[in-house]
């Protein structure tokens, strides 16, 4: 399984996808770190309110009532006592302690202010402070009033939580003592609530499915520029492609209908000039034939003769191949296994030895009058050329072949790409006396040129020659 898609869309989606990831997780950190601040900033300030409001208690009832009064405001996480000195250490936050003189006015004494994490030394001592003066108090508290002391299983539950923040202040009353306030504020919601989840899950996707609808509709006409530009390289009748999608991809898909109707004229006027040229030529050589006919010296007239008519099989051969390749014929999937049964079905009928074979079922997409024109001049040569023709249909690594084995001389390595040329005939297997111009592997090569394939020629071992005509497979089934 590939992970890394290759197609072009594939991978748009995928790093789309991954920046818009990015950009949503770094946005809901922004989110929740605002939210933390927000937060903190209230819980701060609430703190501060109820401190300010302590102090000007204390400062305006007796000092008898003043443990009973700290003892009612004390809770799990906010926590009042009393001391004759300071116990903190200030830090260095000016703005809480501003706001709170702001809070409390003229008339106070010393403010000291310091935050920490939970589970610094200073608060465990400040904390044990704080029991030891709750603890002698308590004697003198009836049970509602203990009801309202933290008990000792808040307290281990308020150990367990890591991430408290501790505030923790320090402000001198009247009488010169102490009011020390220690908060365990959290500083922020839960981190990550339901509807936050869900938010972020509908947004995310939100987002999938809109990259994935956008990538694939921007990119769709490139795959229907590549399937047609397939087609157009095996030699079928394309049709202009609507010019659609972004700017780029509908410039391409315009120089391609461009190209398409160039090549296409360009090829179809260069095999009607040259057609016409062969056609033409007909008629001089008739003329000629009638002068030569006309010579008293027989072995001259003989030699002529042959000369001519061997040029006038080139000139039907040539006429042959370009009608055949400036016919439009439709392509369609074919059966090669069958097709290659019927030729040499017909073969049979005509006395020769041939035997079709085929290995695998598979089909391909193509021209059927041009691949059994191929498949013929193949066979014919082997026929002529090897005695018997063995044909063989199967798959090699996902294209069809369909090789044509003979038991003849072979062809020297040194020939084997330029035999493949128009009217190129190899004098040591090929005689002139059978007919043959040289025009039989250059049809089979641009045939299986056409149909986005190749011809490959190769001697056996035991002797003969073999050619394989491969083709691209569009549906394949093995036995």
């Amino acid at each position: 399984m590939r992970l890394w898609p290759r197609s072009l869309a594939g991978q748009l989606i995928i790093w789309l996808l991954l920046v818009l990831m990015l950009a949503q997780v770094f946005t809901l950190l922004l989110y929740l770190g605002e939210r933390n601040a927000v937060v903190r900033a209230a819980n701060h300030a609430e703190v501060l309110s109820r401190t300010a409001s302590m102090v000007r208690l204390l400062n305006t009832t007796p000092v008898d009532l003043h443990k009973r009064i700290i003892r009612s405001a004390s809770g799990p996480r906010l926590r009042f006592w009393l001391s004759d000195k300071n116990l903190l250490t200030p830090g260095d936050h000016p703005r809480i302690k501003r706001a709170l003189e702001r809070m409390l006015g003229d008339g106070i004494g010393d403010i000291v202010v310091d935050i920490r994490m939970a589970g610094n030394r200073p608060f465990r001592k400040l904390r044990k402070a704080w029991r030891q003066e709750r603890d002698g108090a308590a004697a003198h508290l009836d049970r509602q009033e203990l009801r309202l002391r933290p008990r000792p299983a808040d307290e281990r539950k308020q150990k367990r939580r890591r991430r408290f923040l501790d505030l923790s202040m320090a402000v001198q009353i009247r009488d010169g003592r102490w009011i020390n306030v220690e908060t365990l504020v959290s500083p922020a919601a839960p981190r990550f609530a339901i509807t936050t989840v869900l938010t972020f899950a509908a947004m995310t996707v939100a987002i999938i499915v809109i990259v994935v609808f956008v990538v694939r509709r921007a990119t769709r006409p490139l795959g229907e520029l590549a399937v047609a530009a397939e087609r157009f390289g095996r030699g079928e009748t394309v049709e202009p492609l609507v010019e659609r999608g972004p700017k780029d991809v509908a410039s391409a898909i315009g120089a391609f209908n461009q190209m398409r109707e160039q090549l296409t004229a360009f090829v179809h006027a260069r095999t009607q000039m040259l057609a016409a040229v062969a056609h033409d030529l007909r008629s001089p050589l008739t003329s000629l034939r009638l002068r030569a006919e006309m010579i008293d010296d027989n072995t001259a007239r003989e030699k002529m003769v042959a000369s001519l008519d061997e040029m006038q099989q080139m000139i039907e051969a040539s006429l042959s191949f370009f009608r055949a390749d400036g016919a439009e014929e439709a392509s369609r999937t074919i059966d090669l296994p069958s097709l290659a049964q019927t030729v040499a079905e017909e073969f049979k009928d005509q006395g020769q030895v041939v035997h079709a074979i085929a290995d695998d079922i598979v089909s391909c997409q193509g021209k059927p009058l041009a691949l059994r024109r191929a498949l013929r001049n193949l066979i014919d040569n082997a026929t002529k050329y090897g005695r018997k023709a063995e044909v063989r249909v199967l798959v090699e690594s996902g294209i069809a072949v369909v090789s044509v084995c003979d038991e003849g001389p072979g062809i020297p390595p040194e020939d084997m790409e330029r035999v493949t040329a128009p009217f190129v005939r190899l004098e040591e297997s090929r005689s002139r006396a059978t007919g043959g111009v040289g025009m039989g592997l250059a049809i089979a090569a641009s045939v299986a040129q056409a149909h986005g394939g190749e011809l490959r020629l190769s001697n056996r071992d035991g002797g003969g020659l073999c050619v394989e005509v491969r083709l691209p497979v569009s549906a394949r089934t093995t036995d």
